[in-house]
């Protein structure tokens, strides 16, 4: 353990060590734009916890073990469309977003689709918690679109270890870290996901057979949302990618694409800005920060923009359908492990065994009417609506309900036909009960400290999924990044940029013993 005297704080001195740990931040790039405005330049600084939150090294090193097995789940599943559509008949039946999503997959899959691309680039995050009562790794969601924030880890688990040394002399620590994992964890992050997209666009000339071009005559494209923030996230890795590798990146939103982008119907190339000018630039991949919510697509031209984009040579990350699996559906569907085992194929069948367990206590309200297991489920969370939470299908976080909410909206289902068919588009979860633990959280410029706060870890990895007839499903993947997002145990969202919660790194210790229901975890400093 760490030694130090029990030096006792003043409010200055406590002042001074957060605009310290404020003023390093922003030079490190953990900032973003303080409003969605995007003629407002103002940028503040990331929401951030003070020190790294003690973790157990036994449920990471369980993360890291499942990753593989769901990245070779999301490739069989890729390489099986139709029944990705077929687990998302119903609710694309009564979704129009979903409906659109789905119909563009069929378009590409169709035999007559002249333009296809047999690589698919995924970067994965899944997101657990740990349940205290049963001292276990929960799979909250996994996210294959727009999987945000591992640039800014990399920087926070910097600026958090200046802090401890800096001011070491003065802190109290209560755990030693494992120093085995230090290093191992955020190191290199968004040098990670500039090597991918170098990959790709190394791929992409690969499948397009050119031999007069090289991956410097291309560009990354940057699919983004028109009230983007969190851009600094992504700016880092556009700098090392052009600085590195001199590839060049352009960041567009759709009605931006919707005016300058082409696509030469004889080969299927993108190019922006092409005209009899000039030669534009041509795009070799695609990587979305936006479209994975209804509300992203704001004019038809956006979804036909989408659509061209997908209907391509380009590679995408994700692609349509890789897209279309982090609906959460999946979770519900992979319960029953005949499918799982169906996706995953006899050669799979040992990764399948890994992570059946990941996709229990999660239902589909889809059946209330007709399955008695859920009408039973149902039952048991109006009784003990603090023991569920129901959540929608879309990805893009929040819109849950937890507590009194799941009561009187499973209680109304029957009050109307069209409060049942809106029950049926979510899905049931049992609730996790993650440990509490103190915490020292700065957001906008103040330090908030909590004596109780819940912590939700994700694992980042990279792959490449290759469709082609007899190809090896995955190839080159790996785990790069741990993402620990901080919020206060009585806040039910977990965004960080939407405001509810704090970027975070574990402190990986050997010192936390078995977890049970109500156990209150000692934070990392006992004298801050």
């Amino acid at each position: 353990m760490e030694q130090a005297g029990k030096h006792q704080f003043t409010d200055e001195e406590r002042s001074q060590v957060v605009t310290d740990f404020i003023e390093v931040a922003m030079v490190k790039g953990l900032s973003m734009k303080s409003s969605a405005n995007p003629a407002e330049v103002a940028y503040s600084h990331v929401p951030i916890s003070l020190f790294p939150t003690p973790y157990p090294v036994e449920h990471y090193e369980n993360a890291k073990q499942l990753q593989n097995p769901l990245e070779e789940m999301i490739g069989a599943l890729v390489r099986k469309p139709d029944i990705i559509h077929e687990v998302l008949r119903y609710f694309q039946e009564q979704d129009p977003f979903l409906k659109r999503l789905v119909d563009m997959s069929k378009k590409y899959n169709s035999p007559s689709q002249k333009f296809r691309q047999n690589y698919h680039s995924l970067i994965l995050r899944s997101d657990y918690m740990i349940d205290a009562p049963t001292n276990s790794l929960k799979l909250v969601e996994y996210n294959t679109i727009a999987s945000s924030l591992s640039s800014h880890c990399q920087n926070v688990k910097k600026i958090q270890q200046l802090i401890r040394q800096k001011y070491g002399d003065r802190l109290s620590f209560n755990y030693t870290e494992t120093p085995a994992y230090d290093d191992l964890i955020n190191s290199e992050n968004f040098q990670h996901m500039a090597r991918v997209f170098n990959r790709t666009c190394e791929l992409y000339l690969q499948s397009t057979s050119t031999k007069t071009k090289t991956t410097k005559d291309l560009c990354v494209l940057f699919v983004i949302d028109e009230g983007e923030r969190n851009i600094c996230d992504q700016k880092l890795i556009e700098v090392e990618l052009f600085e590195r590798f001199g590839i060049c990146s352009l960041r567009m939103t759709f009605a931006q694409l919707a005016e300058r982008l082409q696509r030469d119907e004889e080969t299927g190339t993108l190019f922006v800005d092409k005209s009899e000018k000039q030669q534009g630039r041509e795009v070799a991949f695609v990587y979305y920060r936006t479209g994975y919510q209804v509300e992203h697509y704001k004019h038809e031209k956006a979804w036909e923009t989408r659509e061209l984009l997908e209907c391509s040579i380009a590679l995408k990350c994700p692609s349509i359908d890789v897209h279309l699996t982090t609906f959460k559906k999946f979770q519900q569907a992979f319960s029953d492990e005949a499918l799982l085992k169906k996706v995953m194929g006899q050669q799979l069948e040992r990764e399948a065994e890994k992570i059946k367990g990941l996709f229990k206590g999660i239902w589909t309200l889809e059946y209330i009417e007709t399955d008695p297991e859920v009408q039973q489920v149902v039952q048991k969370a109006i009784t003990n609506p603090k023991g569920y939470v129901i959540k929608p299908q879309k990805e893009g976080g929040g819109n849950n309900f937890y507590g009194f909410a799941v009561k009187e909206m499973l209680e109304k289902a029957h009050s109307s036909p069209e409060s049942l068919e809106n029950l049926k588009q979510y899905l049931i979860m049992e609730r996790i009960y993650p440990p509490e633990i103190p915490a020292h959280m700065v957001r906008e410029g103040r330090l908030l400290s909590s004596s109780a706060t819940l912590q939700e870890m994700g694992i980042y990895s990279s792959l490449f999924i290759n469709v082609s007839e007899g190809a090896i499903p995955i190839n080159e993947h790996g785990i790069f990044g741990c993402l620990v997002r901080t919020k206060t145990a009585d806040s039910d969202e977990g965004g960080v940029v939407a405001g509810f919660s704090v970027v975070d790194q574990p402190f990986l210790t050997h010192e936390i013993g078995p977890l049970r229901e109500g156990i209150i975890i000692k934070g990392f400093v006992s004298n801050f």
